[in-house]
């Protein structure tokens, strides 16, 4: 062999010893990954299931004040924000074409009750009784002879006249009084137009908003337009609630009287007290998906929260102060069983260990039994 045999030798022998090395490596650096594990230390520490619903605060009532006549705005009394108490006069609406109303239809009771007066005097049985008694009387001679046929014929036709004129007076009479009840509807339609007029406040509370102003036509309630034009809307805010909804998945874990925790994106940090006290009793679906309508109760101090306000409301499922924690996520099913996987030692060794489960949140879980406080699990 030469030289320059036995320096390529060298290269390939030198070339093989790399290759082996860096497989070496490789594999090195594959037993420690395969045996790194991510392990968690068992610890104490408070817990909280609960089901959150996402709506608006309400007050406990909200009524939209609209008209009962049509017309237009001429006084307006209060504006979003004012305070005010059942019957307070709030707005006003143009007066003078019902005040006309009102004159005209007043006139023309007067004159229906004038009609009825004459026709009940006209309602008279003295002629109808003169012929009754003078067709007796012509009977009587008839049948001895007295007087003629022509002349007991003469004496029916005046008393079937009489009785004619007298049945006609008593229709005119009912007709007449008809008249009157009919004017007498009128004026009290016409009278309660022009109080209609006159928009008072339907409870005690605060102007969550005026919808109009001054010289704003409106139209009344069952108008063809619709249902009416809003003029204000007024809410009693004794009492706040939050109105939310949550998924049908969790509703069954909400139950009336709940205790909850509400809070409020203007008030980040801040905490209120409160409870359930309504879960529809039927869902809605949206987008194929079904939620259930829940209210929650604002306890105690409410300052600063207002209506239409975004809020989220925790109903509290379970509570616990002081229990064993574990991630969610370290938790293992299999078979209907609960484990958690445990170091044992050996390189990248793990033994699975039964444990009992209680409250959990998504995030973290109590652990019951099977585990004590500082051993470490595999985590996630």
């Amino acid at each position: 062999m030469n030289a320059k045999q036995r320096a390529r030798w060298r290269w390939v022998i030198g070339g093989g010893l790399v290759i082996v090395l860096l497989v070496a490596l490789k594999l090195r650096d594959g037993a420690s990954t395969d045996a790194a594990l991510h392990t968690v230390v068992v610890k104490r520490g408070p817990i909280r299931e609960s089901v959150v619903a996402t709506g608006k605060i309400e007050p406990k009532t909200k009524v939209d004040i609209k008209s009962k006549v049509n017309g237009i705005v001429q006084f307006l009394y209060v504006d979003a924000g004012d305070t005010v108490t059942e019957g307070q006069v709030v707005a006003e609406l143009d007066k003078e074409v019902a005040e006309a109303r009102v004159k005209e239809a007043r006139a023309t009771l007067l004159a229906a009750q004038a009609g009825a007066a004459r026709a009940r005097v006209e309602v008279s049985s003295t002629e109808r009784d003169y012929a009754q008694k003078e067709l007796t009387r012509q009977a009587d001679l008839h049948r001895r002879g007295v007087v003629s046929t022509e002349e007991h014929e003469r004496a029916k036709r005046d008393f079937d006249l009489a009785q004619i004129r007298y049945e006609s007076a008593k229709a005119n009479l009912q007709i007449a009084e008809a008249q009157v009840a009919q004017a007498q509807a009128g004026l009290e339609r016409a009278e309660n137009e022009l109080r209609y007029a006159t928009i008072t406040a339907p409870l005690t509370g605060v102007v969550l908003s005026r919808d109009v102003d001054i010289g704003s036509g409106v139209s009344a309630v069952g108008a063809a337009a619709g249902f009416g034009t809003t003029v204000m809307t007024v809410g009693d805010t004794s009492e706040l609630h939050v109105v939310g909804l949550v998924d049908e998945i969790d509703i069954g874990r909400v139950t009336l009287g709940q205790p909850a925790r509400i809070r409020v994106e203007s008030f980040p940090g801040k905490v209120f007290s409160g409870k359930v006290t309504k879960i529809a009793p039927q869902g809605s679906e949206k987008d194929k998906v079904i939620n259930f309508e829940i209210k929650v109760s604002v306890l105690g101090d409410a300052s600063g929260l207002r209506p239409m306000m975004t809020a989220d409301a925790e109903a509290i499922v379970a509570e616990k102060a002081d229990v064993l924690l574990i991630p969610e996520a370290a938790v293992v099913r299999d078979s209907g069983q609960t484990f958690v996987e445990r170091p044992n030692g050996a390189p990248g060794g793990k033994d699975r260990v039964s444990v009992t489960l209680g409250v959990g949140n998504g995030a973290e879980v109590e652990v019951v039994s099977g585990l004590g406080e500082g051993e470490t699990v595999v985590g996630p």
